[in-house]
């Protein structure tokens, strides 16, 4: 399934991870860094040595963190997660990103206002550079227990593909 994450709702996470993406390498590998790369053709471009250098020094999520992502995503309906920009990205079936792996410790999420205001509350972040619909929430949640985590985590990944289908469907 090759989709284009290239749509007037992802404009400004597209320009986020574009600018922090380049601000962190310099020039990127815009055969990989530049188009929205699915788990499955991941796993095939890693069969290749040559792909699989190139794949590696575009990354921008580390792979803990990537395997975190998995867990609380593997179970999220309609949901299909891949590569962007090196960041891991969930977007939804008309391929609206809803979710990203961001460095070693960050799940940022799409929330609908008063997800978004219920998130801040419980310990979730702005992120500059991106609008009050993005949250950043630390992957990890130090001192709480990690099936606690996990479910937390899965509950914001189900809210945000539930807000992002309500935003699909209104411009539609």
């Amino acid at each position: 399934m090759n989709q284009t994450v290239y749509r007037a709702e992802n404009q400004e996470i597209i320009e986020y991870l574009r600018q922090r993406h380049t601000h962190d390498v310099g020039m990127c590998n815009k055969e990989f860094a530049e188009r929205f790369i699915s788990d499955q053709e991941f796993r095939e471009l890693m069969k290749d040595a040559k792909q699989k250098r190139i794949l590696f020094t575009e990354l921008r999520t580390h792979p803990d963190l990537g395997e975190r992502f998995y867990l609380i995503s593997k179970d999220t309906p309609d949901a299909t997660r891949g590569s962007f920009f090196g960041y891991d990205v969930l977007i939804n079936k008309r391929a609206v990103i809803f979710a990203v792996a961001v460095s070693m410790n960050t799940i940022m999420f799409r929330l609908s206002p008063d997800d978004y205001i219920l998130a801040m509350e419980l310990g979730g972040e702005t992120i500059d550079g991106l609008s009050q619909e993005w949250v950043s929430i630390d992957a990890w949640g130090s001192n709480l227990p990690t099936k606690k985590v996990v479910g937390d985590l899965q509950y914001w990944c189900n809210q945000s593909l539930t807000y992002v289908n309500g935003l699909v469907e209104e411009n539609n």
